[in-house]
């Protein structure tokens, strides 16, 4: 499977964004990508929680956000990195999350939304082999995911 047969797991997540997004009826900011980097998530979160950005409006009704979710999990940790630059306290300030479960969401505590990549490995195993003709189990129609909190996240102030 390609990229364009919409297996572009950064395109789908940007998609998401986008749409939840519009349904809220907030602003798109295309400029915010971090490319599943730390270094990508830093830049992406030094832009929009400057002071400077903020003032702009970048950030929406002029203040800085209460709380990023990056797309993954070293982009989260780019998004810490970047607020202890800016001085500001996470959670304090700022409530941070990330996607996938990283082993780095617990070194740093940040929470998470894991999505047991070793499970959704042996899915694709067993879709494969399904596609091929083995007898195997009917891989389950949802996988599982679950929200890790820990100490990057708080109610605003």
């Amino acid at each position: 499977m390609s990229a364009g047969d919409g297996f572009d797991v950064p395109a789908q997540r940007h998609h998401g964004y986008a749409q939840a997004m519009t349904d809220a009826g907030a602003p798109v900011h295309p400029g915010l990508d971090g490319d599943f980097t730390i270094d990508g998530g830093r830049r992406a979160a030094r832009e929009l929680l400057a002071p400077s950005s903020a003032e702009a409006g970048l950030a929406g009704r002029g203040s800085r956000p209460t709380a990023i979710l990056a797309a993954s999990d070293e982009m989260a940790v780019g998004a810490l990195l970047a607020a202890q630059e800016l001085g500001l306290r996470v959670p304090e300030d700022v409530s941070v999350i990330g996607v996938d479960g990283h082993e780095l969401s617990a070194v740093f505590g940040l929470t998470t939304i894991d999505q047991f990549p070793h499970g959704q490995g042996e899915r694709a195993a067993e879709t494969l082999l399904a596609e091929l003709g083995e007898a195997v189990a009917a891989p389950p129609a949802s996988l599982p995911f679950e929200l890790v909190v820990r100490r990057s996240t708080a109610a605003p102030a």
